[in-house]
């Protein structure tokens, strides 16, 4: 994923708590756009509730892949076993950052679209989950 096209378009995605509160509705309405001009360089991108089944799945998701580096959000941090973990709040490295971003953005789409339709979040995490 370390590519200069990568991080080209990767940089015009921002951290969605820093986006004034005016601009956050535009800004999610444009998500899908950015997201899928980075789709093809994403390797595996997976969209989960919260829930007591979740962190099975994402437990044995990693088991499967055996990801050299996954960058895990703090607060579910301790709840996953996986020897090749960061912090998310720990991943400091240009290229990270970007990752932090993509999947930032994609739980914040996803949360939103769930809160205000949920059957459309049913059919986007079909078309964004790879």
């Amino acid at each position: 994923m370390k590519s200069q096209g990568f991080s080209t378009i990767a940089s015009t995605l921002k951290h969605y708590r820093k986006i004034p509160s005016s601009r956050k509705r535009s800004y999610i309405k444009a998500f899908p756009r950015r997201y899928f001009k980075l789709y093809n360089r994403i390797e595996i991108a997976r969209i989960y509730t919260y829930g007591s089944s979740t962190i099975k799945a994402i437990n044995t998701l990693f088991k499967l892949l055996n990801p050299a580096l996954v960058i895990i959000d703090d607060k579910i941090y301790n709840m996953l076993d996986y020897p090749k973990k960061i912090r998310e709040s720990k991943a400091k490295r240009k290229h990270e950052e970007y990752i932090k971003r993509i999947s930032d953005n994609l739980a914040n789409y996803s949360r939103i679209l769930l809160r205000e339709n949920p059957k459309k979040f049913r059919e986007e995490s079909r078309r964004f989950e790879k």
